[in-house]
């Protein structure tokens, strides 16, 4: 027999010769030990969650303005494609060029990209 084989068996043999309460002990410890790397592992999670929280939130905020306005323009410009004669047509189509640009504009002043 090798070595390693041998100190796993006089380790199995070891821990067969216990009595009960020294091996619910280990038991309960390992569950015990098992249960805190748990415990240990989430409240790190929940220590990161507000940055990532505020984060999230801030994105939301600038997306919303964001598709008000496209819904803004997409709104003008099914009116000006409406109009029939070519003089209201031109005179309306000019605004929606600045319209389109403050389109991608949020309340901080920046444009919608990240």
């Amino acid at each position: 027999m090798s070595r390693q084989r041998m100190r796993l068996a006089r380790l199995i043999g070891w821990f067969r010769d216990l009595k009960t309460l020294p091996k619910l002990l280990m038991e309960f410890g390992g569950i015990g030990a098992l249960i805190l790397v748990i415990g240990v592992i989430g409240w790190t999670g929940m220590q990161l969650l507000p940055a990532t929280l505020t984060r999230s939130t801030v994105m939301l905020a600038k997306v919303g303005p964001l598709i008000s306005n496209a819904s803004l323009y997409h709104s003008a410009v099914v009116l000006v494609a409406g109009l029939q004669q070519k003089e209201d047509f031109e005179t309306e189509i000019r605004p929606l060029a600045d319209r389109g640009k403050k389109m991608w504009e949020t309340p901080s002043g920046g444009t919608g990209d990240a």
